[in-house]
């Protein structure tokens, strides 16, 4: 791992995992024309990669990373292999500070196509936002909206291929949504320690 200047982060690793349980439709024995999902085990290396960037340009600040996942362990499907690609995923969020009581946030998430133990996924695109505005001079009043998955591709369609056996999974589920919260402080921390009756060295200590 590396920290340059608390802005760039560099991490790298390498995992070897013996025994791993995969799960996996397969035929009986006895009978072809019958699929169970079954364990099996199998020892599998797993290499992560992860960069990512912060900082600060005026009202702008972001955060940028980016991570690759590979794991070269082939597992058979059909008279071959089942493909291996890594996924290569992004993330980007940009907050934009518009005045000290008004916050914006965009958040971008990308994933690419990925092949590994016998799992493919599809690429997912997600886009989501949230706006902050505080009120009074304390900001004890606040109006939360938030938006998530707008694109309603956060999802991925994944198949799993593994022997002689293909299993699809498309999930028809929609995770679009959109928020509103009103947050209010009726007391602040301080007010809490001075109805308990705490003495003053504990509530300068909090202050």
């Amino acid at each position: 791992a590396m920290i340059l200047k608390n802005k760039f982060v560099a991490q790298a690793r390498y995992i070897r995992n013996n025994n791993a349980v995969i799960w996996s439709l397969k035929t009986l024995e006895n009978n072809s024309k019958i699929l169970v999902n079954s364990p099996s085990n199998i020892d599998h290396n797993l290499w992560l990669l992860n960069l990512s960037y912060s900082d600060a340009w005026g009202i702008y600040r972001f955060n940028y990373e980016t991570s690759v996942k590979y794991i070269p362990t082939k597992i058979s499907y059909l008279r071959g292999n089942a493909p291996v690609t890594p996924q290569v995923s992004l993330y980007l969020v940009n907050q934009f500070v518009i005045t000290p009581k008004t916050l914006l946030s965009l958040n971008i998430n990308l994933s690419s196509k990925s092949s590994y133990l016998g799992v493919e996924q599809n690429a997912t695109y997600g886009l989501s936002f949230w706006i902050k505005q505080s009120f009074f001079k304390d900001n004890r009043l606040q109006l939360i909206l938030k938006g998530n998955d707008l694109l309603h591709m956060v999802t991925p369609k994944s198949y799993i291929k593994i022997n002689n056996v293909c299993s699809s999974s498309i999930p028809d589920f929609d995770t679009r949504n959109v928020s509103l919260t009103i947050r209010y402080v009726f007391n602040e921390f301080k007010d809490i320690f001075n109805r308990k009756n705490t003495n003053i060295d504990n509530e300068s200590r909090i202050r």
